[in-house]
């Protein structure tokens, strides 16, 4: 019978949160490609002033959902990264908001701009300010 020690436990559970940090690491770079390409694809749209959100509108519609997608992957893969390193209450309340962040990127890739819950994915990821009275 095999019999893991805590010192195993720790090993496994430092090289699955390694695992978490670097996958997430990959991946925002991924997301940063990704928004790279965007720019490319469409100089129609001036980056400069224009939300993100606005590449929908184009033709590569498509690599913003990937991007958004990607994005996503990121923070919940960092959310497992550092979870269990999080031991006060203010890292707790950060992993929170890191959870959110998740949740509205998940949001923001699945409804594009002109869709009501798009504005429910900007205010969790809080990247924007949304205007709830205003019709799109």
């Amino acid at each position: 019978m095999d019999l893991v020690t805590s010192k195993d436990r720790i090993a496994i559970a430092t090289h699955q949160t390694f695992l978490m940090a670097y996958l997430s690491f990959r991946i925002a770079a991924t997301t940063v490609a990704l928004l790279a390409a965007l720019h490319v694809f469409s100089p129609e749209f001036d980056h400069s002033w224009r939300m993100v959100s606005e590449y929908a509108l184009g033709n590569y519609g498509w690599v913003l959902a990937l991007m958004f997608r990607a994005q996503a992957l990121s923070c919940i893969a960092l959310f497992f990264a550092i979870r269990s390193q999080t031991q006060t209450v203010r890292g707790k309340i950060g992993l929170f908001f890191l959870f959110a962040a998740c949740v509205g990127l998940t949001l923001a890739a699945i409804f594009n701009w002109k869709h009501s819950l798009h504005g429910l994915a900007a205010m969790a990821v809080a990247s924007q300010a949304v205007n709830f009275g205003q019709k799109s």
